[in-house]
C-alpha cells in the first residue's frame, strides 16, 4: 500500500509538471516578479513609421506596496513621475511638479500644436508595471514555445493573436479609438526566464491604422530588461512624498 501511495504521488507531481505549458510558465514567472519586494527596469521602444525611426526609453523602480518611480525619456527631455496607490505626481514639460489629474485637465493643443503634457497623461494613466504588462502579453499569445537557453535561463517565443496584436498597436494612442481601423495586425513575443523569474521580454507589432481615408503603417518593437531584483530602492524627495 505504501508503495502505491508513493507511486501515485510521483504520478501527480509528474502530471503537474507536464501540465505547465510555456504560457503558464511565463505567467508564473511574471507573477513571481510581481511578488518580489522591489525591482528596476529599462524599457526601450523603437518605432519605424513614414521612413523615420523614433526611440523612447523609459526607466523605472518599484517597491511592492510602496512607491513606483518612472522616468519617461523622449528625445532629450526626461520627465520623472512618482506613483503610489491611485496618486501620481509628475514633472510636466512647463508646469513643474503637478498631479496627473491636474495635468489631464490641460488642453490637447496649444496654439494649434499638440500639448506635450498629454504625452505624459497617455503614458501614466492606468500605468502598468512590467510584470503586469508581461502577464497581459502572455494572455494575448496564440501559442508560446520554449526555444532553448537565453540569458542563463530559458527563452520562450511565440506570436500574438490578431486581436492581441490590434490591441497592442492601439496602446498609448491619444484620444478615442472610435473610427480607427486596424488591418494586417501581427505581433511576436519573446520572454527570458531564469529560475522561474521573468528577466526580460520583448514584443514586436506591425500593422496599418486607417482613419478618415488616411493610413499609417506601424512597426514597433518594445524591449524591457529587469534589473536589481530585491536590491532596488525608490528615493522620494520630501516635497513629492508630501503630495502622495
Amino acid at each position: 500500500m505504501k508503495q502505491r501511495v508513493i507511486f501515485g504521488t510521483l504520478l501527480l507531481a509528474a502530471g503537474s509538471l507536464l501540465a505547465a505549458s510555456p504560457k503558464d510558465e511565463v505567467a508564473a514567472a511574471a507573477s513571481t516578479l510581481g511578488s518580489q519586494p522591489n525591482y528596476s527596469w529599462e524599457n526601450d521602444t523603437v518605432s519605424i513609421s513614414g521612413g523615420g525611426r523614433f526611440t523612447v526609453t523609459n526607466q523605472g523602480k518599484t517597491e511592492k506596496g510602496g512607491c513606483t518611480w518612472v522616468d519617461l525619456i523622449r528625445g532629450n527631455v526626461a520627465n520623472e513621475a512618482f506613483l503610489a496607490g491611485n496618486k501620481c505626481i509628475v514633472q510636466s514639460f512647463d508646469m513643474g511638479w503637478v498631479s496627473l489629474d491636474d495635468l489631464a485637465k490641460e488642453p490637447a493643443e496649444i496654439n494649434g500644436a499638440p500639448n506635450p503634457n498629454q504625452y505624459l497623461v497617455r503614458n501614466l494613466t492606468n500605468y502598468k508595471l512590467p510584470d503586469n504588462v508581461a502577464a497581459d502579453l502572455a494572455s494575448k499569445a496564440a501559442a508560446l514555445k520554449e526555444q532553448g537557453d537565453g540569458l542563463g535561463g530559458s527563452l520562450v517565443e511565440g506570436n500574438l493573436t490578431e486581436d492581441g496584436a490590434k490591441a497592442m498597436l492601439l496602446t498609448g494612442r491619444s484620444g478615442s479609438t472610435d473610427g480607427l481601423v486596424v488591418s494586417a495586425a501581427k505581433g511576436s513575443l519573446k520572454f527570458w526566464l531564469s529560475n522561474g523569474l521573468l528577466m526580460k521580454f520583448e514584443f514586436h507589432v506591425t500593422g496599418t491604422i486607417s482613419f478618415n481615408g488616411s493610413s499609417r503603417d506601424i512597426d514597433r518593437t518594445t524591449t524591457v530588461v529587469i534589473r536589481d531584483v530585491s536590491s532596488t530602492r525608490v528615493n522620494i524627495p520630501s516635497d513629492i512624498k508630501a503630495k502622495l
